[in-house]
């Protein structure tokens, strides 16, 4: 009877150290995995490339300035090629009489032919931008430009505005080329004109307010 009890007493202690071990056990694994669902997760990380913007610092008044390069300028004045400065209207007239002669010397009666025209024109002039030569100063911020000379670029009778009146003659038919010969003097006519009045001096003030 005795020996039973022992052995009653050895399996009940063995069962209660038991018990207390799988408690602990339980326990530890409970609270660590409690902690590990509550842990905070690392982020994910994110390269980030920084660009250093060099220090720009302002001067109270300070002005930023542009500098201007002679090439820049050049190809402005290329692109332009020629520019049309000033023009000047006129109004013509002129009569004419042909007559044939006989050796160059005695006119033959009866044989004279006679036109008179009126017109209106005008005369273009400017300047041929490639020829300007430009010096850039960036510290003073200026551009100075030397101008050729200025030039004719057009000189045409409008000829809408053309008035004639002529008298033919059966010995001496008046030929086209009457025509174009007065035209032409009415042209040169004209321009000279426009010269007297200072077309040339009009176009270069005018050509230095458009620089």
């Amino acid at each position: 009877m005795t020996k039973i009890k022992k052995f009653f007493k050895s399996a009940l202690s063995f069962f209660g150290v038991t018990v207390i071990l799988a408690v602990i056990f339980a326990s530890g694994f409970f609270i660590g995995r409690h902690n590990a669902k509550n842990a905070i997760k690392p982020e994910k990380t994110v390269e980030t490339v920084v660009v250093e913007k060099p220090i720009d610092i302002k001067v109270p008044a300070e002005v930023e300035k542009r500098r201007v390069s002679k090439e820049e300028v050049d190809s402005v004045l290329v692109c332009i090629q020629e520019f049309a400065a000033y023009s000047s209207n006129y109004t013509s007239s002129k009569t004419s009489e042909h007559t044939r002669y006989i050796g160059d010397i005695t006119p033959i009666p009866f044989t004279t032919n006679t036109i008179s025209v009126e017109c209106e024109g005008t005369v273009k002039v400017g300047y041929d931008t490639s020829k300007v030569i430009a010096v850039i100063d960036n510290d003073y911020q200026k551009i100075y430009f030397t101008l050729p000379e200025p030039k004719v670029l057009d000189n045409y009778i409008i000829w809408d505005s053309i008035k004639y009146n002529e008298e033919n003659c059966i010995l001496n038919p008046i030929d086209f080329g009457q025509y174009q010969t007065m035209l032409s003097q009415m042209k040169e006519e004209g321009l000279k004109k426009a010269v007297e009045n200072g077309i040339f001096e009009e176009a270069e003030k005018n050509f230095k307010l458009t620089i």
